[in-house]
Protein backbone atom coordinates (compact mmCIF):
# COMPACT_ATOMS: atom_id res chain seq x y z
CA UNK A 1 0.00 0.00 0.00
CA UNK A 2 1.81 3.56 -0.37
CA UNK A 3 2.50 5.47 2.58
CA UNK A 4 -0.52 7.14 4.49
CA UNK A 5 -2.75 5.07 2.90
CA UNK A 6 -6.24 4.10 4.90
CA UNK A 7 -7.31 0.36 5.34
CA UNK A 8 -11.09 -0.53 5.46
CA UNK A 9 -12.06 -3.94 6.10
CA UNK A 10 -15.10 -5.24 6.32
CA UNK A 11 -15.42 -8.09 4.53
CA UNK A 12 -13.39 -10.73 7.22
CA UNK A 13 -11.07 -10.26 9.72
CA UNK A 14 -8.67 -13.33 8.55
CA UNK A 15 -8.15 -10.98 5.06
CA UNK A 16 -5.59 -8.80 7.25
CA UNK A 17 -2.31 -9.74 8.57
CA UNK A 18 -2.98 -7.65 12.42
CA UNK A 19 0.27 -7.98 13.14
CA UNK A 20 1.64 -5.95 9.85
CA UNK A 21 -1.41 -4.19 10.27
CA UNK A 22 -0.36 -2.91 13.48
CA UNK A 23 3.16 -2.18 12.94
CA UNK A 24 1.90 -0.46 9.85
CA UNK A 25 -0.09 2.08 11.92
CA UNK A 26 2.18 2.52 14.03
CA UNK A 27 5.17 3.06 12.29
CA UNK A 28 2.66 5.84 10.47
CA UNK A 29 3.31 3.91 7.13
CA UNK A 30 -0.22 3.62 7.02
CA UNK A 31 -2.36 6.58 7.53
CA UNK A 32 -5.33 4.99 9.56
CA UNK A 33 -7.43 2.08 9.34
CA UNK A 34 -11.36 1.72 9.51
CA UNK A 35 -12.33 -2.04 10.70
CA UNK A 36 -15.10 -3.85 12.11
CA UNK A 37 -14.00 -7.50 11.33
CA UNK A 38 -11.36 -9.23 13.04
CA UNK A 39 -9.24 -12.60 13.19
CA UNK A 40 -10.28 -13.23 16.80
CA UNK A 41 -14.20 -12.25 17.73
CA UNK A 42 -14.96 -10.34 19.85
CA UNK A 43 -11.87 -8.71 19.93
CA UNK A 44 -9.95 -8.49 22.93
CA UNK A 45 -10.09 -5.70 25.26
CA UNK A 46 -6.10 -5.27 25.38
CA UNK A 47 -5.65 -6.15 21.62
CA UNK A 48 -2.99 -3.49 20.14
CA UNK A 49 -5.49 -2.21 17.97
CA UNK A 50 -6.91 -0.12 20.50
CA UNK A 51 -4.18 1.44 21.64
CA UNK A 52 -3.74 3.23 17.94
CA UNK A 53 -5.26 6.40 17.44
CA UNK A 54 -5.60 6.18 13.86
CA UNK A 55 -7.83 3.38 14.15
CA UNK A 56 -11.55 3.17 14.52
CA UNK A 57 -13.50 -0.14 15.39
CA UNK A 58 -17.23 -0.90 15.00
CA UNK A 59 -19.43 -3.68 15.34
CA UNK A 60 -20.13 -5.59 12.38
CA UNK A 61 -23.87 -4.88 12.32
CA UNK A 62 -24.40 -1.84 9.83
CA UNK A 63 -26.71 -4.08 7.84
CA UNK A 64 -29.39 -4.56 10.68
CA UNK A 65 -33.00 -2.92 9.93
CA UNK A 66 -36.47 -4.31 9.64
CA UNK A 67 -35.78 -4.01 6.15
CA UNK A 68 -32.64 -5.93 5.38
CA UNK A 69 -33.83 -9.06 7.71
CA UNK A 70 -37.05 -9.02 5.37
CA UNK A 71 -34.95 -9.35 2.98
CA UNK A 72 -32.62 -11.99 3.55
CA UNK A 73 -35.67 -13.67 4.57
CA UNK A 74 -37.12 -13.17 1.32
CA UNK A 75 -34.09 -14.28 -0.32
CA UNK A 76 -32.86 -17.04 1.12
CA UNK A 77 -36.96 -18.41 0.46
CA UNK A 78 -36.63 -18.00 -2.68
CA UNK A 79 -33.59 -19.40 -3.29
CA UNK A 80 -35.27 -22.97 -1.73
CA UNK A 81 -38.09 -22.58 -3.94
CA UNK A 82 -35.41 -22.51 -6.92
CA UNK A 83 -33.25 -25.31 -5.78
CA UNK A 84 -36.23 -27.31 -5.34
CA UNK A 85 -37.70 -26.31 -9.28
CA UNK A 86 -33.74 -27.55 -9.98
CA UNK A 87 -32.60 -24.23 -10.81
CA UNK A 88 -28.79 -23.56 -9.49
CA UNK A 89 -28.36 -21.47 -6.22
CA UNK A 90 -27.72 -18.00 -7.07
CA UNK A 91 -24.55 -17.73 -5.23
CA UNK A 92 -23.19 -21.27 -5.63
CA UNK A 93 -19.39 -20.30 -5.51
CA UNK A 94 -18.02 -24.37 -6.81
CA UNK A 95 -19.90 -24.93 -9.84
CA UNK A 96 -18.21 -28.21 -10.16
CA UNK A 97 -20.52 -29.31 -7.62
CA UNK A 98 -23.22 -29.45 -10.02
CA UNK A 99 -21.71 -31.14 -12.49
CA UNK A 100 -21.01 -33.73 -10.43
CA UNK A 101 -24.45 -34.39 -9.20
CA UNK A 102 -25.47 -34.69 -12.52
CA UNK A 103 -23.29 -38.48 -13.25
Amino acid sequence: MKPGALLVNTSRGAVVDEAALVEGLGSGRLGGAGLDVFAQEPLSTDHPLLTLPNVTVSGHIAFYSEESIQQMQQDAARQVVEALEGWPPAFLVNRQVLERSAR
